[in-house]
C-alpha cells in the first residue's frame, strides 16, 4: 500500500460568503427519573445568495437526524414506563 500526498487547491470566491449554521436537540424521558440529552448541528459555507437554500437543507438534515435518533432510542427499549 502507497500513500499518496493529497494537496488541495485554495478556494477561490468569486462572491461574497456566509455561514449557516442550525443546531437542534430533543430531551426524551426514559422512566424512572431518567433522561437523555441529544443535540445534532450542521454548519456549511455557501454564498450569500444561496442563503435560504442552504438553511432549508441544513434544517431539514438536522431535524431528519433528531427524528431518526428518536426513533432508534423508542425501538432500543430504553424507554420505559415507570415514573
Amino acid at each position: 500500500m502507497t500513500k499518496e500526498k493529497v494537496t488541495k487547491a485554495p478556494l477561490l470566491f468569486d462572491q461574497p460568503t456566509a455561514m449557516v449554521g442550525v443546531k437542534g436537540g430533543l430531551t426524551i424521558n426514559l422512566g424512572n427519573y431518567s433522561s437523555l440529552r441529544v443535540d445534532v448541528s450542521l454548519t456549511m459555507p455557501c454564498y450569500v445568495t444561496e442563503l435560504e437554500e442552504v438553511f432549508a437543507f441544513t434544517h431539514g438534515w438536522v431535524d431528519e437526524k433528531l427524528e431518526g435518533i428518536h426513533e432508534g432510542v423508542q425501538k432500543s427499549g430504553m424507554v420505559t414506563d415507570e415514573g
